[in-house]
């Protein structure tokens, strides 16, 4: 029942964010609680796993994506030039916090998910790496739409996706190193509510 309820409440999030953010009139309140709506998934998601060591990885997690971003707003290294708006609310040293938490919800997600679907951990890694990038190549355009962050650049520089996926290829590794049987069942329907979402504004918004 409590897994019902949370896949419940993850769908339900997503389908106010898809549908808020297009309509002109509720766009700015809606996009404004971007980081509520990561955080409540997030949660949902924590209280989901089956493995204590789960726990580990978070804090892992959190902490490499937060430094590598530090470093990144900071010396424009490994990512290229780049800025966060206010959106995505507290920031620390630039960053928001909820950065921080995107990296852990994300990479443990796809964890969970390729690690299911590919016995060999190597190439579970590597899947799940490029699947992150993958990620990221949909989620840039609606991010700068939106007012999440901002290049220095006019395009995408092509080392944001290297970077992307060399640090995705380092936390999933550690990933599987703790969490080879992980079944966390809401990872796969949160993954999937976040892909719909971001198509959705990129496509009408």
């Amino acid at each position: 029942m409590k897994k019902n309820l949370s896949i419940y409440i993850i769908i339900i999030l997503h389908v106010i964010g898809i549908i808020g953010s297009i309509i002109p009139a509720t766009s700015s309140m809606t996009i404004s609680l971007t980081p509520a709506n990561l955080l409540i998934s997030s949660f949902l998601l924590i209280i989901q796993t089956t493995d204590k060591k789960a726990y580990l990885f978070f804090i892992v997690a959190f902490t490499i994506g937060m430094v590598i971003e530090i470093i990144g707003v900071k010396t424009g290294w490994p990512f290229g030039e780049y800025s966060y708006g206010q959106v995505l609310g507290v920031k620390f040293m630039g960053v928001p916090l909820t950065i921080g938490v995107n990296w852990l919800m994300l990479s443990y997600s796809i964890g969970v998910i390729t690690r299911r679907l590919i016995a060999n951990s190597v190439l579970a890694v590597i899947a799940g790496a490029t699947f992150m990038v993958g990620v990221d190549l949909l989620i840039e355009p609606v991010a700068i739409k939106l007012g999440y962050w901002s290049w220095a650049a006019v395009e995408i520089p092509f080392s944001n996706y290297a970077a992307w996926w060399i640090i995705s290829l380092l936390i999933l590794t550690i990933f599987n190193l703790l969490l080879q049987t992980e079944k966390n069942k809401l990872t796969l329907p949160l993954i999937f509510s976040q892909l719909v979402y971001f198509t959705c504004i990129l496509i009408f918004s």
